[in-house]
């Protein structure tokens, strides 16, 4: 018997992915980039820093909210930049290399003799192999959430963002996306009676309109309050009616529990005053005149108001009457008026906006 070293490779830890022996070589290297652990390590980044700017700015916004909160375009735009190099610079300033290399070692092996390898823990490879695919159908699954369909409508079919201000039914085609679209976050305001198939999705500085399959009329919007007069529940009553067969059936629609159908959910997001008439009575706070005047308007819409050179523009917003003390002459002078619910009234104004 005589000792001779047995030749053993050199093995690295590999960052490299499945290789194929079939198919073209644009097809093999796109496999290997795809199922290598470079690959998946950057992933794991994009993935922290998209988290934590997420965290920080809130998205689906309206582009004025942004400008408001972090200033004019330019200081926007180099804030946001500037963030991103910093959360970059962080995450990227420790990094650790390792190797592990086995060096040939002396054997106890005769001439003709059979050498027999023998290997174990293979099946510990599945982790990684399922935490690189949860990367990457997080990624994926991101990038459908996000607007990757919306911008690809725009881009092959020349859809552009709708800048002006116009009824629904004067839109242009170009400012509509497609009834197929499979993923979008939009949403839709509908008053007390009023219905709508049209969804709006804010891009920058305009609006995507995004039709629906099927058409929603709200009946009614409930608010329940606690005895203390905070509000309890928030819920819709609505028709759903699909135009390609003409059925219609009635669904409610609460916080916390959206409405699914044709694959579009449904959420009950807010609300706020669908119109209500305003009879105001205003007082001028300059000049020599102290005469009162009436002001009367629309929640929703604007009004003019001009004395000699000077003019300004009255915009009614939103009516919250919560906590409203009567001010009556017959609740002033202790005359109880007729018997009336705190509803009464009420939610025959408001709206429910829903996304």
């Amino acid at each position: 018997m005589s000792a001779t070293p047995s030749p053993v490779p050199n093995t690295t830890l590999s960052t490299s992915g499945w290789e194929l022996q079939h198919g073209s070589r644009a097809w093999r290297a796109f496999v290997e980039l795809l199922s290598s652990m470079r690959f998946a390590i950057a992933l794991l980044v994009i993935v922290a820093v998209a988290s934590i700017i997420g965290t920080v700015l809130t998205q689906g916004q309206p582009y004025n909210n942004y400008i408001n909160q972090f200033g004019g375009e330019t200081t926007f735009t180099d804030g946001r930049a500037a963030t991103v190099a910093h959360l970059t610079g962080v995450m990227k300033s420790h990094g650790y290399k390792f190797k592990v290399q086995e060096r040939p070692a002396a054997q106890e092996g005769g001439a003709g003799a059979t050498m027999i390898a023998a290997k174990t823990g293979g099946i510990n490879r599945i982790g990684y192999v399922l935490a690189h695919a949860a990367f990457v159908l997080i990624c994926v699954g991101a990038l459908f959430d996000g607007d990757m369909m919306i911008k690809a409508q725009m881009w092959m079919f020349g859809k552009e963002p709708l800048k002006a201000n116009m009824l629904l039914s004067q839109v242009p085609e170009i400012n509509k996306l497609s009834v197929h679209n499979p993923t979008f976050r939009g949403n839709l305001q509908i008053p007390d009676g009023g219905e709508s198939n049209m969804a709006v999705l804010s891009m920058g500085d305009g609006v995507l309109l995004q039709p629906l399959p099927f058409n929603i009329h709200l009946k009614k919007f409930n608010i329940d309050f606690y005895s203390t007069g905070m509000p309890r529940l928030f819920a819709s009553d609505v028709v759903i009616t699909d135009p390609r067969t003409g059925k219609s059936f009635p669904a409610k629609i609460e916080v916390n529990h959206p409405l699914t159908y044709d694959g579009v959910t449904i959420f009950q997001s807010g609300f706020a005053d669908g119109g209500s008439e305003l009879f105001l009575k205003a007082w001028p706070m300059h000049g020599p005149s102290d005469k009162t005047f009436d002001l009367t308007g629309t929640v929703g819409s604007d009004r003019q108001l001009s004395n000699g050179a000077q003019s300004m523009q009255v915009e009614f917003t939103e009516l919250r009457i919560f906590n409203v003390q009567d001010m009556s002459p017959a609740q002033m002078t202790g005359v109880k008026p007729k018997e009336q619910s705190f509803m009464s009234g009420f939610d025959r104004h408001l709206g429910a906006p829903v996304a």
